[in-house]
This record gives C-alpha cells, structure tokens and sequence, in this order.
C-alpha cells in the first residue's frame, strides 16, 4: 500500500517525474512545525526548492559537515563519514535528511536516510536518528516520508538490512510492514566480538 504524508510536517520533494516536481506537501503525526524532511534526488535536475538552503548542493554539504561533525553517529556497525559521503556520492542516490529549526534561526539534524535506487528497487543503505530524537516517532516519520517518496517514484520493492541483535530497529521496520527474507551470515565486522548475521527485510510498494 502506497503510504501518504498525513503529518504536519513540510516535506520538500525533488524529483524529475512532473508529478513530484516542486510540490510541497502537508505531513502531520508530530506536532512540531519545526521539523521538516528534505530530499535529495540525484536523479533530478537540482533545481527545485529546499528551504532555508540555497540549492541541492548546499544543503548536501550542510549535511555531510553535520554528519562528520556529529558525536552521536553510531559506529558500532562500522558506518563512517567516509561511508556515508560515498554513500551520498553514488549515482542514483537519494538522501533523506529530518531537519529541526531551533530558536535563534539554527538547524540540526535529527536523522537521514541514504537509499540507492535502481529501476523499481531501491535498498536503504543507512537509516539514522540521533540518539535524542529516538523514542519520539521520529524515526517512523523518516522513514514514512522516505517510503512514500520512492512509491511515488515508480519503486515496487524496498531493501534493507538489520543486524541480528537490533530489535528496536526490527520492531521500527516490522511496524511498517517489512518483512524478513533471508540471512548474511558474519556480515557486520566486530572490533573484539566477531562478527554478527544481519537480516534482510524487504517492504513491496504498491500505487
């Protein structure tokens, strides 16, 4: 089921589909009009609207600076500014950022979605919410947002991988209709502990 935005957020799109265009559209489940989701299509023509931020690039900088200046992205799991940049770099890359206006005209980032699209599959390759927003709903508008923007864009199947002891993030990703569908074994290299499974979920879109 193609999942709508219903919340009381702003939710910037781009996309070079006609329909996606510049549209702003109305979000609305957390009650803070502060927050807002942008979203960085690499397969557009960049020249859409993105707030406060001057252009794509801009914010895509914006972003990257916060992510290598955060204390309070997880490594746990290996993930590094160098991934995430990599990550963003790739061609076919859409980025979700949830982004707070907090007093005196600052912005934070609350969390991004990295995903890598291919026809009508796509893989979520990073999903993070700051350790202060977790437990606040954030996480499931995030990823609403980023779920209803690739079904608008012609995505049927959604990929992504949990490590096997990260039940609160199963639990997120169960709640929104993922479903497990296989194993990679010693997939996430530990420091001191070995290695651990990582599970595949997969979520299918319809129009």
């Amino acid at each position: 089921m193609t999942l709508r935005n219903k919340d009381k957020y702003n939710v910037y799109h781009s996309s070079r589909r006609e329909k996606l265009g510049n549209e702003l559209s109305i979000c609305s489940s957390i009650k803070n009009n502060n927050i807002r989701c942008f979203i960085l299509d690499s397969r557009s023509n960049k020249k859409h609207c993105y707030g406060p931020f001057r252009s794509y690039h801009s914010l895509k900088r914006w972003i990257l600076f916060k992510v290598k200046s955060s204390n309070a992205l997880p490594n746990k799991l290996g993930w590094s500014y160098g991934h995430i940049k990599r990550s963003m770099d790739n061609r076919d890359n859409i980025t979700y950022a949830l982004i707070e206006k907090a007093p005196g005209n600052i912005f934070q980032l609350k969390g991004i979605i990295v995903a890598q699209s291919l026809v009508d599959e796509a893989e979520l390759l990073f999903v993070f919410v700051r350790r202060d927003s977790r437990r606040t709903g954030l996480g499931a508008f995030l990823l609403n947002n980023a779920l209803g923007h690739l079904a608008s864009t012609g995505t049927i199947n959604v990929f992504l991988e949990v490590a096997k002891s990260n039940r609160a993030a199963a639990l997120l990703y169960e709640k929104n209709f993922f479903r497990p569908v296989g194993t990679r074994t010693n997939y996430y290299k530990r420091d001191k502990a070995g290695t651990e499974d990582a599970i595949i979920y997969r979520r299918t879109l319809s129009s």
